[in-house]
């Protein structure tokens, strides 16, 4: 099956019309369930969740990358909820197909679901993946095994990477915080990431296999993995 980040309408044109809040959390509990699965598997290529990541980072935006691994429950505005109700069943169909795992059947829907609590179960493996990803040196390998040698991931695959994690890992702790909507890269080789909270941009930069935070004239800030702990830390303590 060809990975694709398309918003397949086609698809769902008889449906679309239908989706509301319980259809919409319903698809992201069954999504959650496949995320689960193939964080817990492993194989020759890999971590099943970071090879999946590593595959959609390279052809979606990070808007799309954000709904599917980052912030399922944060629609903000008029139709958001449609996109994210296809983006989930886009996720979903490629784990099914490529790990051959089962959707769960619809019976086994809890009742209640809690949007935010599904956002942050999403957050907590996408997180650890995301942390993964970066401590093994970004290396190169999606769900079609690895690339050709010495292939690398874009400057701004990078930046989404960044992005996507920061969302992950800080909205965990609070999810009161703003998230990352955009990320771009620059001439300089950095990335530079906004947030919704109040337009405030940090910068980073890819030294050697390290991600690392810096001021916006380059000297070096914190690395980007010391960031989380220093919030979880703190959060923990207040």
């Amino acid at each position: 099956m060809k990975t694709v980040c398309v918003l397949m309408t086609f698809i769902f044109v008889n449906v679309l019309a239908e989706i509301n809040m319980n259809n919409y959390k319903q698809q992201v509990f069954l999504t959650n369930k496949l995320i689960q699965k193939v964080y817990e598997h492993n194989n020759a290529k890999g971590n099943g969740l970071e090879n999946v990541i590593k595959t959609f980072v390279g052809i979606c935006t990070l808007g799309h990358l954000n709904l599917m691994f980052a912030i399922p429950d944060r629609l903000q505005y008029t139709g958001q909820m449609q996109i994210s109700y296809i983006l989930q069943e886009n996720l979903l169909q490629t784990i099914h197909h490529t790990f051959s795992f089962p959707v769960p059947e619809p019976h086994q829907f809890p009742e209640n679901l809690n949007l935010e609590e599904l956002g942050n179960e999403r957050r907590d493996y996408t997180g650890r993946a995301l942390e993964n990803i970066f401590r093994s040196g970004l290396k190169y390998n999606t769900i079609y095994g690895a690339g050709a040698r010495g292939m690398e991931f874009k400057l701004i695959d990078i930046c989404h990477f960044i992005a996507l994690y920061k969302n992950a890992k800080f909205l965990s702790i609070d999810n009161s915080l703003g998230h990352i909507n955009t990320a771009e890269d620059d001439i300089f080789g950095r990335c530079t990431l906004t947030s919704t909270l109040d337009n405030s941009t940090t910068y980073y930069k890819k030294v050697v296999n390290q991600i690392i935070e810096v001021f916006e004239h380059g000297s070096p800030k914190k690395p980007l993995l010391d960031s989380a702990s220093d919030s979880a830390s703190t959060s923990s303590s207040s």
